[in-house]
């Protein structure tokens, strides 16, 4: 083996990526090792976050009944939406909030757990985004110890392992919200592009996170990326796996560094193409089946995008050119901390009491994100397929709502940008270890404070 080569074909990154590189002295964490301490972090903020949803009314003034069960304040707020449709179904209206603009596979996922179960529909909401979020935990272990190189890899991979645990806007994973079944999706369509899987089976499991989250679409610019790398190394149909099952068996680190895959661009572009027509829509069969369900059920198939302007905290701008100064200006950000603004975080309660208040971090959550993506970039510490899954997880959300809805859930919707939790992965692991002990502490008394007031029926936004 020569020094420096790659290892696998995802290990071949373009020029100047050097996030994928692994010095041969420098072996892999053991999948044991990443496995215990993804399932201890997993139990570990369980009992942090369903403790303090238990028992949080002891330190916390509710606003809860005080005669609520444990399931019953974890589905506070949009919980209570997804029960409804898990129960009784959709509605839709285009002048009043309606269950329309929540996707369907979390409930769906859920009605057959409370069928098979005999159990209420709370506790299978409950159930089916906890299994989620240990699935997520275990698949995010595997990724990172496939991710990580160098003397630092096993510190890197454990740090970025609880990061994913004890981020204070985590809390929504184990509530009865679609966070973890979205973040499973997300980090099991990244797992099987790094261990080079059929890109039909990857196109299936992004479909599923279409109908999981409109977000789930986020996942195709990484997908195509993907079908680029593989149209390098595949020569003849790879979009079904057959030739894909040779590429997977390809040990670069054995072949001669030169020979990197097709060097010509035409057959290369032409291969990528076939795949990309054949995976693109393949990728968002979830969304198509849910827009084909409203298209039947309501005669519109954007029966939820014209329900979504219903939700909003002000009105929309008059313009799309009005509607983009305000993006690029920051206005929703700016304007969180503007008190003679409708979006202003003390509107909503408590309202002199910012620690306690998710609205008023709303966007100190996204900026944070955004930072460590920039932050990985520079570094190369994130791929390519990474970065672009980043920024789009996070520039959706901002675009499509933040000028009617300000920054309302930005904190939640950061909590998926897992790409982001190996960026922390990395700067924890460049700390003395009595600092990143403080920090973690530190984001789990803050995990512990957002839900108690998540479950003291606060407006946890």
């Amino acid at each position: 083996m020569r020094p420096g080569a790659q290892t696998s074909l995802t290990a071949a990154p373009a020029p100047g990526d050097r996030s994928d590189r692994r010095a041969p002295n420098h072996p892999r964490i053991s999948r044991l090792r990443v496995g215990i301490v993804a399932l201890a972090v997993f139990i570990g903020s369980a009992i942090v976050v369903l403790g303090t949803a238990e028992f949080g009314e002891k330190v916390v003034v509710t606003r809860a009944p005080q005669s609520s069960s444990l399931v019953e304040k974890m589905a506070n707020w949009d919980g209570s939406w997804y029960a409804k449709i898990a129960t009784v179904g959709y509605d839709y209206s285009p002048i009043k909030t309606s269950g329309i603009v929540y996707f369907p596979a979390y409930p769906l996922v859920s009605r057959a757990v409370m069928r098979l179960g005999g159990i209420g529909i709370l506790g299978a909401l409950a159930i089916v985004s906890n299994v989620f979020l240990l699935a997520a935990m275990l698949i995010w272990a595997m990724y990172v110890r496939l991710r990580v190189a160098g003397p630092r890899a096993g510190s890197v991979a454990v740090y970025a392992i609880i990061a994913m645990g004890v981020c204070p806007s985590t809390f929504f994973f184990h509530m009865a919200y679609t966070e973890s079944m979205l973040l499973c999706l997300c980090v099991l369509s990244f797992y099987g592009m790094q261990r080079c899987w059929p890109p039909i089976v990857i196109a299936l499991i992004i479909g599923l996170a279409t109908a999981t989250r409109s977000v789930g679409v986020a996942l195709l610019p990484a997908f195509f990326l993907y079908l680029w790398d593989v149209s390098a190394w595949a020569p003849g149909n790879s979009f079904g796996g057959g030739s894909m099952l040779k590429v997977r068996s390809v040990n670069t680190a054995a072949m001669d560094p030169g020979a990197s895959g097709e060097t010509r661009l035409g057959p290369r572009i032409r291969r990528f193409s076939r795949s990309a027509l054949l995976a693109g829509p393949l990728a968002c069969w979830g969304l198509a089946a849910f827009m084909g369900f409203q298209l039947w059920r309501f005669g519109t198939p954007l029966a939820f995008g014209k329900a979504e302007m219903v939700w909003r905290v002000r009105a929309s701008p008059e313009s799309i050119g009005a509607s983009f100064v305000k993006l690029i200006t920051f206005e929703p950000i700016r304007n969180t901390y503007n008190a003679a603004s409708p979006c202003y975080w003390g509107r909503y309660i408590p309202r002199n009491a910012a620690l306690l208040n998710l609205n008023f971090a709303n966007p100190i959550f996204f900026v944070a994100t955004a930072l460590l993506l920039v932050l990985g970039i520079i570094k190369g510490w994130l791929d390519r397929r990474e970065a672009a899954l980043g920024a789009t997880l996070l520039l959706i959300p901002y675009v499509m709502q933040s000028c009617r809805q300000c920054t309302i859930s930005e904190a939640r919707f950061a909590s998926i940008v897992f790409p982001a939790y190996l960026v922390v992965g990395h700067l924890l692991a460049r700390l003395p270890r009595f600092v990143a002990v403080y920090l973690i502490a530190c984001g789990c008394l803050m995990l512990a404070i957002y839900t108690a007031m998540f479950a003291g029926n606060y407006p946890a936004f």
